[in-house]
């Protein structure tokens, strides 16, 4: 396909965009624009420039570049780290979430626990993109012994009762932990609740085999389960 219909199919789109009667049409034929650009049309830079003129000329630099922040933020996935959870928390959990958002550019960690500690730990890092880590302060650690049940209700400012939390309130897309399984098995379940139709959750570790790795269901979380677990375990 030329040039010519690369632009005469954008330009289509682009009317489309402008004609729907909200901004969410507008933004839903925009997103899928900007998409072309970025993947079908690389090879085709002269439609691609032909679309941000276009754009600019409508909207502006600095909204164009607003809506593309936006699209950006809208597919982030926020992912909570308990940074007191494990052997070697902080500086493990740290360490981790520097690495991942390093790797990654779709993603935020957001770390629960003491503030002063965790902050101490990434002061040990630069080249990470700072923007990408939050932390929450959290002044309480529930420990490995302790009763789950006693230890959810009791430490309401602990690092894994803040974190979960956070996921309930929707300022957060996932908790993880390597702290206490039986206190985040119960806060999830009190705290942020079982998705509709699940009877029991499950601990789900990945095993490594030849190859790859299997998910291995359940593992020790349910003493007691059913047959109609195992069938929604399956």
């Amino acid at each position: 396909m030329k040039n010519t219909a690369y632009e005469d199919h954008i330009k289509s789109l682009y009317n489309d965009a402008m004609s729907a009667k909200t901004d969410a049409g507008k933004l839903k034929v925009l997103d899928l624009l900007f998409r072309m650009t970025a993947n079908e049309l690389v090879a085709e830079r002269t439609a691609a420039a032909s679309f941000e003129k276009m754009m600019e000329e409508k909207f502006g630099k600095d909204a164009v570049t607003e809506i593309q922040e936006e699209k950006n933020m809208a597919e982030t996935v926020r992912v909570v780290v308990d940074a007191m959870g494990g052997d070697n928390a902080p500086a493990e959990p740290v360490k981790a979430a520097v690495e991942a958002v390093t790797e990654r550019d779709d993603i935020v960690v957001i770390l629960t626990g003491k503030q002063e500690v965790i902050e101490s730990e990434l002061s040990k890092f630069q080249n990470y993109p700072k923007e990408r880590i939050q932390v929450v302060n959290a002044t309480e650690v529930i420990e490995t012994a302790e009763p789950p049940v006693v230890a959810i209700r009791k430490k309401k400012d602990s690092s894994i009762v803040v974190g979960l939390n956070l996921v309930k309130k929707q300022e957060a897309d996932a908790f993880v932990s390597s702290g206490s399984s039986g206190a985040i098995l119960v806060g999830g379940q009190v705290i942020v609740g079982r998705s509709k139709g699940v009877q029991r959750p499950p601990l789900a570790p990945l095993i490594p085999t030849e190859k790859g790795v299997s998910l291995l269901i359940d593992c020790g979380a349910n003493v007691d389960a059913r047959p109609d677990h195992l069938v929604q375990f399956a």
